[in-house]
């Protein structure tokens, strides 16, 4: 890694990879809920 040449540029990108991440694992994570809330609907 190299850590010494590491543009803010990049390290926005991957602080939205990280993010996103982030967002789709809570999704997956919570999906069986929202799943069974349409259900009950």
């Amino acid at each position: 890694m190299e850590v010494i040449n590491f543009t803010p540029k990049e390290l926005r990108k991957t602080m939205w990879t990280v993010a996103m991440i982030l967002l789709v694992l809570i999704f997956a994570w919570r999906l069986p809920e929202i799943i069974s809330a349409i259900k009950w609907w």
